[in-house]
């Protein structure tokens, strides 16, 4: 009975050394993850990491020594409501189980194979940072850019500065915008709105500047197809209606020609379309702007046009090369609802113009040795899972492709560049829960405490949540020393945002 007794209390000595072992073991190995870019979609991956897993911490890692991506970049200036969600994020990248580090590219800084090698699995939420083409002649002209970049540039991104002094505002008479798009309709208001109703905005100084001297006086926004397939939202379009000291144009030839019998389908299948179409037509019927207040003000009036059925052939450029027009093909709608497509007519016309911004759409890049879909421009994967092959496969054959273990992905790279901040969300629901479901299933690596401490080195100066806060702050107090006070005035300079961040360059 002693023995029996003796042999029990040593191998329950024994056990409880080994729980030691193993608790002080878990203090130094846990599940982390890694998250390539700091946009929505990168943010809302984090946040439900954590949420569903207490044993889950997560780095962010962006290009920028900034983080929010395009709700920083991208969200006109004068939609401060749509930037709210900053503050959900700024609560996330403060947790304990979450770091964030700026200013290091992935790709260039450091490969995805070192994160490899060091994380429990990779998101990449990078976005897309380039442009769909036209593939017109004279499309790189002189005068001619992307809507992006133009975003890119009154918002204040560093890469983009250096558009300031390519457009001369005061050269500056007629722009056409090419897309109908959220996006397109952002470029066109902007561009015709009082630049004095833009001071209280989060807008650059040196941008601001530059509109204030502008002298256009006539913006055309155009589309391949008819009014009933405008891509903007009602809140989008309504806002042209209310700019001060603007009319706005639709040609009311040009909507008969779009209200085809599969147009009226797609009508009466949407209630939100019906409720856009019915502003269109009121304000083709006026010919006026629906604002409330119609005084002029001391800028001069302008005019915005909004056109339908028109596909642009060729980018007519001046003697010197540098942009005065767009020639475009009329266009008539053909096949069934919700599938109707744009076909030439074999009629043409030249919209003159001093400015062409092209707005067709944004589009992602691929990064290091990651399959891509060159079709779609986007990551292929089952679920977020990032699917280890790529080529012309048939859907039917996918199951057939392997996974890449451990890699996921999320945002415009997975699904492509549609939707608003909210449509992340399922998305990242999605990409987390295969993860974790990997994870719990044994099939991710758990690593050391500290998995940065394996990736950083002596050519990278990374910007943590803390210098990024300082970034913040100095931002906010040059905002409020202007007149009037904004809520911000961004800095557009690298160096500087490292100087402030107190990380050497």
């Amino acid at each position: 009975m002693k023995f029996h007794r003796l042999k029990f209390l040593l191998q329950l000595s024994q056990y409880q050394k080994s729980r030691t072992l193993l608790s002080t073991l878990k203090k130094f190995f846990s599940y982390h993850v890694c998250v390539v870019g700091s946009g929505p979609s990168g943010f809302y991956s984090a946040k439900y990491l954590i949420e569903n897993d207490k044993n889950v911490k997560v780095d962010i890692i962006d290009k920028l020594p900034t983080p929010f991506g395009l709700v920083r970049f991208g969200v006109a200036p004068d939609h401060p409501e749509v930037k709210s969600v900053i503050s959900d994020f700024s609560k996330v990248a403060s947790n304990d189980r979450i770091n964030f580090y700026g200013n290091v590219h992935v790709g260039k800084d450091v490969t995805l194979n070192t994160l490899q090698q060091n994380y429990s699995a990779i998101i990449l939420a990078y976005g897309a940072s380039s442009d769909k083409k036209l593939h017109l002649p004279g499309e790189d002209s002189p005068g001619v850019l992307s809507a992006r970049s133009f975003v890119n540039w009154y918002n204040g991104h560093p890469d983009f500065q250096y558009i300031g002094d390519q457009i001369d505002w005061s050269s500056i008479q007629t722009v056409l915008v090419i897309g109908q798009g959220n996006v397109a309709i952002d470029c066109a208001r902007i561009v015709a709105k009082e630049a004095t109703d833009l001071m209280n905005t989060d807008i650059t100084s040196a941008s601001l500047h530059k509109l204030k001297n502008s002298n256009v006086s006539t913006v055309s926004l155009t589309g391949r197809r008819g009014h009933v397939q405008m891509a903007c939202t009602i809140k989008e379009f309504r806002e042209l209606t209310k700019l001060s000291s603007v009319t706005l144009h639709i040609d009311s030839e040009e909507l008969s020609r779009g209200d085809t019998v599969a147009s009226r389908e797609e009508i009466a299948a949407s209630r939100p379309r019906s409720r856009l179409v019915s502003l269109i037509n009121s304000v083709a019927e006026t010919h006026t702007s629906l604002s409330s207040s119609s005084a002029a003000s001391d800028s001069v009036a302008r005019t915005i046009h909004m056109r339908f059925l028109l596909s642009p052939v060729r980018v007519v450029c001046s003697a010197e090369g540098r942009a005065i027009g767009v020639e475009m093909e009329h266009t008539e709608l053909e096949g069934p609802a919700f599938h109707q497509t744009a076909r030439g007519t074999g009629r043409f016309t030249t919209i003159p113009c001093d400015l062409v911004l092209k707005s067709v759409g944004y589009m992602s890049e691929p990064i290091d040795n990651v399959p891509f879909d060159y079709t779609s421009n986007t990551i292929p994967h089952r679920n977020g899972r990032v699917i280890d092959s790529t080529g012309t496969e048939k859907r039917e054959r996918e199951r057939e492709r392997e996974i890449m273990t451990g890699v996921y992905v999320t945002g415009w790279l997975k699904r492509g560049p549609t939707g608003i901040i909210g449509t992340n969300i399922p998305d990242a629901k999605e990409t987390v829960s295969s993860l974790l479901e990997d994870m719990h299933a044994g099939k991710l690596k758990e690593t050391q405490r500290d998995p940065w401490s394996g990736v950083k080195h002596s050519g990278i100066n990374a910007v943590d949540w803390t210098g990024y806060q300082r970034i913040n702050e100095e931002e906010e107090r040059r905002g409020a020393n202007t007149d009037p006070p904004k809520p911000r005035e961004k800095i557009t300079d690298i160096k500087t945002m490292l100087e402030i961040a107190n990380v050497s360059e």
